[in-house]
């Protein structure tokens, strides 16, 4: 009987013990050991803001490839897209307001390749002169551009040059004997609405068609249907 009476003497302090000791814990008296519970969110605030404690590494590396993606999207949309491109080598400086004489001329003879419902077609300036006085940077940029273009971009066949100009494209490369595989002079009436514009272009104009067979193009991608393309505006235009 003593027995069973001290033990229950002992069961009854020890409630009492963890009873005053959870009180005290819940007044803040006593630190309770081991991790707090975790305090879920209850507004749309506390939400937000627990999420972007969690996630915020990932959210700004999401916006930032989405920012790329975008700005790349943009940029590709926004860049011309030419039915036809025409090289211009002439032995005289030309404006842009003057090269704008050639493609607006040129433009009827080519068609909507891309569908897109109008023709665009690219004047690619490349004209310059070294007589007089010139700048000698500029006119080697303007040559390094055109060997670039000759060497590596197919569909820039038809070039509009002067006498002069060529003869240096005649004898610009070892592959073949001439440049051109057919020409065109250019006739009257384009001085006629340049004078109109207030300019003076070079006497003896021609468009010309180069010569793929044997050369670095030959067997560039899509270059029969360039080669095409060149050879039916060129017969539309001496028509």
């Amino acid at each position: 009987m003593d027995n069973n009476k001290s033990d229950t003497l002992s069961q009854r302090k020890k409630a009492q013990q963890e009873f005053l000791e959870l009180k005290r814990m819940q007044q803040g008296e006593v630190v309770p050991e081991g991790p707090p519970p975790e305090i879920k969110p209850k507004t749309f605030k506390e939400k937000i803001i627990n999420f972007w404690f969690h996630y915020k590494i990932h959210t700004l590396l999401i916006a930032f490839f989405t920012i790329v993606f975008a700005v790349g999207i943009t940029q590709c949309s926004k860049q011309e897209h030419y039915d036809g491109r025409v090289m211009l080598y002439v032995d005289h400086v030309c404006a842009d307001a003057e090269a704008k004489i050639y493609e607006d001329y040129l433009t009827p003879f080519f068609t909507d390749t891309n569908g897109d419902g109008e023709i665009k077609v690219q004047i690619i300036n490349c004209a310059y002169t070294t007589e007089g006085s010139f700048d000698m940077n500029y006119t080697s940029a303007l040559a390094s551009k055109l060997q670039s273009i000759i060497s590596s971009e197919p569909d820039v066949q038809l070039f509009i040059v002067d006498p002069k100009k060529l003869d240096q494209l005649n004898n610009i490369s070892e592959e073949v004997d001439e440049f051109f595989v057919d020409t065109a002079a250019f006739p009257e009436d384009i001085y006629k609405v340049a004078k109109e514009q207030g300019f003076t272009l070079p006497d003896g104009l021609l468009l010309g068609r180069r010569i793929v067979s044997g050369t670095l193009i030959e067997n560039a991608e899509n270059i029969d249907a360039y080669t095409k393309q060149a050879e039916d505006v060129l017969n539309a235009f001496k028509k």
